[in-house]
């Protein structure tokens, strides 16, 4: 331990695809002030070593499995996310690609903290009232659900966060019909990423309605 004493200056960590380091292993961060932590691809990485980020003034965090799904390269859960919850941390960016662990549930933790953007790439168990959950995140301003294969027909619980970037690509189950209501409701949206999804040409002519739209 004494020997990284040296870098408890540090405020930005990756260490993205180290699969053979345990919690144990990175006890030495305890009492570091990062900002910024990336743990993603580490496979033996669980909710136990998230205890090492408490006090942290942590604002951006990566928990993302190795690959698009896979779920038994990541050990994080609902009780990881109840942990973050409590810890109270300033955090504004949460990464979760490929997670197959944190559901609904998990989501509903993540609801008291200033989160602005959140990535659920590739979380194939995410079911479309899930959006429910997101949609009491009052700060999101990005939301990544690439590949999420959910119907989004809830799409609308969106409507009153300060959404700005949302990316819908190769969600193949999406409801085109949802775009009417995006516009109905005025969403803030400026940037719209929708890469092979199951829209019409009929619901698609309908976005130059959202009154924000910059980038799709």
């Amino acid at each position: 331990m004494k020997r990284f004493s040296a870098f408890r200056h540090v405020t930005a960590l990756n260490l993205h695809g180290c699969g053979k380091i345990t919690a144990d292993d990175i006890a030495f961060i305890k009492g570091w002030k990062l900002t910024t932590l990336d743990v993603s691809s580490c496979c033996l990485l669980n909710d136990e070593c998230l205890e090492l980020v408490r006090d942290m003034p942590l604002e951006a965090l990566d928990l993302s499995a190795c690959g698009h799904s896979s779920s038994m390269c990541c050990r994080f859960t609902n009780t990881g996310m109840k942990m973050l919850a409590e810890m109270e941390l300033p955090l504004r960016r949460l990464a979760l690609v490929g997670n197959g662990h944190v559901d609904k549930e998990g989501l509903r933790h993540l609801q008291s903290l200033p989160l602005e953007s959140l990535d659920l790439q590739h979380m194939f168990q995410l079911q479309d009232d899930s959006l429910v959950d997101i949609g009491e995140i009052k700060t999101l301003e990005e939301l990544n659900l690439v590949s999420t294969g959910q119907r989004l027909s809830s799409l609308v619980a969106l409507k009153k966060l300060p959404l700005r970037k949302l990316n819908l690509s190769w969600c193949r189950d999406f409801n085109g019909s949802v775009i009417a209501e995006m516009v109905r409701e005025g969403m803030p949206i400026e940037s719209l990423q929708l890469d092979s999804v199951n829209a019409s040409p009929a619901h698609l002519t309908q976005l130059h309605e959202l009154p924000r739209l910059r980038s799709l």
